[in-house]
């Protein structure tokens, strides 16, 4: 089944394959996000935080072609819409994939304004260094410390 017909249990079996390590950090990056709602930036105000976040076909009958591990989404008084996706990588396994894995959500949310992606890496990933070098600017890249409860 392609990600075109994934049914919901669909999705739920795609998702399963992920180690108990990218729940705890998707987890942790969401309640640090958390504490930021209400904030303003730029005029746009910090609304909501949203963990497993729908990026949908845009047109034609709704379908859901991904998933943003987490998204920001600010408001504008003018009502522009800003979204923040993070792509949460407790572990670097392979640079070139989380480059193509990025690359592709970007081009499905072409045409969406302000849609900004961030990739969240433990600092102490042997790989984070290869990871900037290769990502070359095009995506934001989140270096957080490793808590002692998840080491």
């Amino acid at each position: 089944m392609d990600d075109q017909t994934l049914t919901p249990s669909g999705w739920h079996d795609a998702a399963r394959r992920r180690d108990a390590g990218h729940d705890a950090m998707q987890h942790l990056v969401w309640r640090v996000l958390q504490d930021g709602v209400g904030d303003v930036t730029d005029g746009y105000v910090l609304r909501d935080v949203v963990a497993e976040f729908p990026i949908y076909v845009s047109g034609g009958p709704k379908r859901i072609l991904a998933f943003a591990d987490i998204a920001r989404i600010w408001y504008h008084e003018n009502g522009n819409c800003r979204l923040d996706l993070f792509e949460i990588k407790p572990r670097i396994d392979t640079i070139g994939g989380i480059l193509r894995q990025c690359e592709t959500l970007q081009a499905m949310t072409r045409g969406t304004p302000r849609v900004t992606q961030i990739i969240c890496v433990w600092k102490s990933d042997p790989k984070l260094a290869m990871l900037q070098d290769l990502a070359q600017g095009r995506f934001l890249i989140m270096a957080l410390s490793k808590p002692e409860v998840l080491s």
